[in-house]
């Protein structure tokens, strides 16, 4: 069945004219301060990747049951896991690691306009990260993974192309994987939006990368980026694409929370008009209670902003918004 009228499908197909050419890169996995023992060398298992301004959040999920094989659980007694959410969790700030990729990765996402994490896993002992990004910065993307790649370079390049434009940010994630997308509409609390006006959208992207506001890049419209979002640090690409810093209070607040909880994003991003900011965020079914409850401590704390829960749907109906017109 297709999800007419989605909110969310709707998004995903507008970004995807935003966001249209991908990279997946790989690199040595990560080892614990005290040994040579590198996380996930024998199996695969989705982590999450966060910044938050020195700070870069990493956590690792495995499923209830991996205790039962013996690879998974030694790797679970050694790293000291813990089970939330139903789910085996290995939470680290990045300098609780030996191996400190954390601030380059960092650098480079921050170096780029456009350029997002958008989904990242371990497997058989090498991290991988996908990235999206517009096709304008292609010649400095291209310039700096040439720098980056030299005779004492671990990084590997999986591919780096154009996506097919049927193709969402969702198809890079693997279909065995569940995951869950939750809409909301944030409004300033005293302002009745009725949802006229929404011809004149900003659809935009947000990377889980807050350093004087959340990063996000658009294309903004005839009269500029929407005041409900207080751009900071704005700075045009071509063809009316733009990068600034969202200062936007509720959705920095959130960001703050995501990465604090250790929240898995595989996805972040919505549309904005002059009175209301529509946000999407995908995370995995297991943290979607999380998701809620933060989302639940964001509007106890807010006198100024509403916030109103638009759709909640699945990554198997998600899946459907794929090769739709």
């Amino acid at each position: 069945m297709k999800l007419t009228g989605s909110i969310t499908c709707r998004t995903l197909r507008e970004i995807c004219r935003v966001m249209d050419h991908e990279a997946l890169l790989s690199r040595p996995g990560i080892g614990e301060p005290d040994s040579n023992f590198i996380w996930g060398s024998t199996f695969w298992a989705p982590i999450g990747i966060s910044f938050v301004g020195e700070n870069v959040f990493f956590n690792l999920l495995l499923p209830r049951g991996s205790e039962n094989f013996p690879d998974k659980k030694m790797f679970l007694n050694r790293v000291e896991a813990k089970f939330y959410d139903d789910v085996w969790q290995v939470r680290r700030n990045i300098d609780q690691i030996k191996w400190a990729y954390g601030l380059p990765l960092k650098a480079a996402v921050a170096g780029a306009k456009s350029l997002t994490i958008n989904n990242s896993y371990v497997d058989r002992g090498r991290v991988y990260v996908h990235f999206v990004f517009n096709g304008a910065e292609l010649p400095y993307i291209s310039q700096q993974l040439l720098l980056s790649i030299n005779d004492e370079s671990d990084i590997r390049v999986e591919y780096l192309r154009e996506m097919n434009e049927r193709r969402t940010v969702l198809g890079v994630i693997d279909e065995k994987e569940e995951y869950t997308a939750v809409s909301m509409e944030i409004t300033y609390m005293e302002e009745k939006h009725t949802g006229i006006g929404r011809v004149d959208e900003m659809f935009f992207v947000m990377g889980n990368f807050l350093d004087k506001g959340v990063k996000t890049f658009g294309k903004k419209l005839n009269d500029g980026i929407p005041e409900i979002l207080q751009p900071e640090m704005v700075s045009d690409l071509d063809d009316n694409l733009v990068s600034f810093y969202t200062n936007n209070p509720l959705i920095v607040h959130i960001v703050e929370l995501l990465s604090s909880e250790y929240i898995l994003l595989r996805g972040f991003f919505g549309s904005a008009s002059g009175m209301a900011v529509n946000l999407t965020m995908i995370v995995p079914t297991q943290q979607t209670h999380s998701l809620l409850r933060i989302l639940n401590k964001v509007i106890e704390g807010s006198e100024l902003w509403k916030l109103q829960l638009s759709e909640v749907v699945s990554s198997s109906q998600l899946r459907k918004c794929e090769g739709e017109n």
